[in-house]
């Protein structure tokens, strides 16, 4: 949540783009995860290696099914996302953030503290990431180390787009794009293709999607002029 306020501040007070902004500090926060993996919460037992201590059972998510991944914090995920549907669409509160993501001064005009809105979704968001990641870490793997994540933040504007920014689309965007994930450590296993071609596959997604929203909102029409017209 404090880390999410960083681009909410830059935002509301010196117009910055936050989407860039939030893009750029995912890059701080590997450096911050670097250092603490080696420094500080490193494992003294662990041969050098960047990783922590393994987490003791108590502060472990129990696996929901044996031999699977999934854990229970995929019912904090279920509820995160009803309480989300439930407060963007069903609340005061709700109403007065799309009014604020759509248009500032139309915010102003109707009252609302748009600058206030940006600030309190931002700290939302940052607190639900946070969970996100609580959820990974306290999962299956039960430790913290360098490569906990791969670009997760870069996927999650993708998954946002494609889940046409409503929380129940989000739940469908996310599988799909898990598959990707997923699909590509295969392609690379048994392949022999690069990774990141799971990466390019799902920029791809994201292009064709604005692509298909523009030519949607703006047709492309092919107007003939007369000859009288063209003299003129």
């Amino acid at each position: 949540m404090i880390f999410a306020l960083i681009p909410a501040v830059l935002k509301t007070y010196f117009n910055t783009n936050e989407i860039l902004v939030s893009l750029m500090l995912v890059y701080v926060s590997k450096l911050l995860l670097d250092y603490l993996v080696v420094g500080p919460w490193s494992n003294p037992e662990g041969f050098n290696f960047p990783e922590t201590r393994q987490f003791s059972d108590s502060s472990r998510m129990p696996l929901l099914f044996e031999g699977l991944r999934i854990h229970a914090g995929i019912f904090l995920a279920l509820a995160a996302v009803m309480l989300s549907w439930f407060v963007l669409y069903k609340t005061y509160l709700g109403f007065q953030i799309k009014v604020s993501g759509l248009s500032l001064k139309t915010a102003k005009y109707a009252g609302f503290k748009g600058k206030t809105m940006i600030l309190v979704v931002f700290m939302i968001s940052g607190a639900c990431a946070g969970l996100a990641g609580v959820g990974e870490i306290t999962g299956p793997i039960g430790q913290l180390h360098r490569m906990i994540s791969p670009d997760y933040g870069f996927t999650a504007i993708i998954v946002a787009f494609l889940g046409r920014l409503n929380p129940f689309g989000i739940i469908f965007a996310s599988l799909v794009v898990a598959l990707t994930y997923l699909g590509a450590e295969t392609a690379q296993i048994f392949l022999q293709i690069p990774k990141y071609t799971g990466q390019v596959f799902q920029g791809m997604i994201l292009f064709f999607l604005l692509a298909s929203d523009y030519l949607l909102f703006f047709k492309v029409k092919i107007l003939s002029l007369k000859k009288n017209e063209l003299r003129h």
